[in-house]
């Protein structure tokens, strides 16, 4: 049988746990469990770090990193480094060429899950797909594709040009062009009338916007409309945990950060990407994301890690 995943998978700052039933195999598809570097199930979980040190020590390693990976970039098996974690999916199977993964929010005990065959189609209310762009910058690792516009209350950020951007499971922040996040930043302090943080020690430039609020759902109340407008007239609703990060103590910062290196790419990083199922079709050349609660989409917990 010919090989159907051949593609590497940019799962990077995740860990993979195949289960014995892996999760369920159903005849159309089965589903694995997937656990972030930081839980404390993972072999890299640091149990001296206080859980805000924890927060701020991944974005430390994402915002190092923030579009950093460039055309020479090498794959193998497994790659360690800034990154941490790369896995190569590589497998004989007679599975449709699609996977799609569903992410919990960071701060979440729960599991995430990525879906292989049937179980990777998107099928939620309110999914959009967007087709994926050829760029002969990008490492062919990634899957790109392009924002045109972000509409955040009554602003609308139209850009000049053709903007690609990876969608990336593995970078915790999204990384912008300056052209693109400085509007941005002025639209989002513009539309939430909160108090305003200093950016949290020793990193301060890690965050150019943070506010006083007791977690997400005190942000969720004074946030406003957010649209992200992606190639094909794909229009995806943006919630404020998909653009803040909780960083306890009261505060809350923009996981948004411009892109670090000269030449590199902007990334749809994984907070962006939570309680969202985003499902890859390696034929049609698309990804679909649909709103979710990925707290539940991962079937039943496993008897067993292996």
């Amino acid at each position: 049988m010919a090989c159907t995943m051949c593609r590497p998978l940019s799962l990077l700052g995740l860990f993979l746990i195949l289960t014995p039933l892996l999760c369920g195999c159903t005849g159309g598809g089965f589903s694995v469990e997937l656990i972030h570097r930081d839980s404390p199930r993972s072999p890299f979980h640091d149990p001296s770090l206080t859980p805000r040190a924890r927060v701020l020590a991944a974005v430390r390693r994402s915002y190092a990193g923030s579009g950093s990976p460039g055309p020479d970039g090498a794959v193998s098996e497994v790659i360690s480094g800034t990154f941490q974690f790369f896995m190569y999916m590589s497998a004989a199977t007679s599975l449709p060429r699609r996977f799609s993964y569903c992410l919990t929010p960071y701060l979440s005990d729960v599991s995430s899950a990525l879906n292989f065959g049937s179980r990777a189609t998107v099928t939620e209310p309110g999914a959009v797909t967007t087709p994926m762009v050829h760029s002969p910058v990008h490492v062919e690792a990634f899957y790109t594709v392009e924002i045109v516009a972000l509409r955040i209350g009554s602003s609308i950020i139209k850009l000049p040009k053709r903007s690609p951007v990876i969608v990336d499971s593995g970078s915790l922040l999204t990384s912008l062009d300056k052209e693109l996040l400085d509007p941005v930043v002025e639209a989002v302090t513009g539309s939430i009338k909160l108090p305003r943080k200093p950016p949290p020690s020793p990193n301060p430039e890690m965050f150019s916007v943070c506010y006083e609020a007791d977690g997400m759902k005190a942000l969720e109340k004074v946030f406003p409309d957010v649209t992200l407008e992606l190639g094909g007239g794909a229009l995806l609703t943006l919630k404020a945990e998909n653009l803040f990060m909780d960083l306890l103590l009261r505060t809350v910062c923009l996981a948004v950060v411009p892109v670090t290196y000269e030449g590199s790419v902007p990334t749809i990083g994984s907070i962006l990407q939570q309680n969202m199922h985003v499902g890859y079709d390696l034929d049609k050349r698309t990804i679909t994301f649909a709103p979710a609660d990925c707290a539940t989409s991962y079937p039943s917990p496993p008897a067993s890690s292996v």
